[in-house]
């Protein structure tokens, strides 16, 4: 639930296509809270694109995942 106010509050303020990892906290000290908070703001995305919020958007497989305002062309 965190991760998922936090994104709704960043990505209002980005109307551009922007890499999820760009909305991470700053400041994650180990490799593992990056990958936790990879996880938890990933998860977050999702949830907002099926509320109609987000877009999302994917090139490749294994490639940046990019994000944007549902509202904004």
């Amino acid at each position: 639930e965190e991760a998922t106010q936090r994104l709704r509050n960043l990505i209002a303020g980005s109307p551009e296509w922007t890499v999820l990892q760009q909305f991470l906290p700053a400041g994650l000290q180990s490799p593992m809270d990056v990958r936790s908070a990879t996880a938890s703001h990933f998860a977050a995305s999702l949830e907002l694109a099926r509320e109609g919020s987000l877009r999302l958007r994917q090139d490749n497989h294994f490639a940046p995942l990019y994000m944007k305002v549902r509202n904004s062309t």
